[in-house]
C-alpha cells in the first residue's frame, strides 16, 4: 500500500477508531471512580499529544503551564485510589 491518499485514510480511520476506544475506556474508568471525569482525561490526552509534537521552548512551557492545574489535581487523585486497591 504505497498509494499516499490510502494511507492518509487508513490512518485517519485509525485515529478515528483510536479516539473512541480511549474515550470509552476513560467513560468507564470514571464509571468505576478511578477517575474523576472523562473529560479532563480527554483534555489532558489532547495536552500530551501538543507536548509531544511542540519544538518551540515558549509553547511548550505554556502547555505544561495548562497541565500543572487540574491534570495535578487528578493524578494525585487516581495514585491515591491505585494505592487504596492494592
Amino acid at each position: 500500500m504505497n498509494d499516499p491518499v490510502l494511507l492518509r485514510a487508513s490512518k485517519d480511520k485509525l485515529a478515528a477508531a483510536l479516539e473512541i476506544l480511549f474515550a470509552s475506556v476513560e467513560q468507564r474508568m470514571e464509571k468505576y471512580g478511578v477517575i474523576t471525569g472523562a473529560p479532563l482525561w480527554i483534555e489532558m490526552r489532547d495536552t500530551r499529544n501538543r507536548v509531544a509534537h511542540e519544538y518551540l521552548p515558549q509553547e511548550r512551557a505554556k502547555i505544561y503551564a495548562d497541565i500543572v492545574g487540574p491534570a495535578a489535581a487528578e493524578l494525585r487523585y487516581v495514585l491515591r485510589q491505585s494505592l487504596a486497591h492494592m
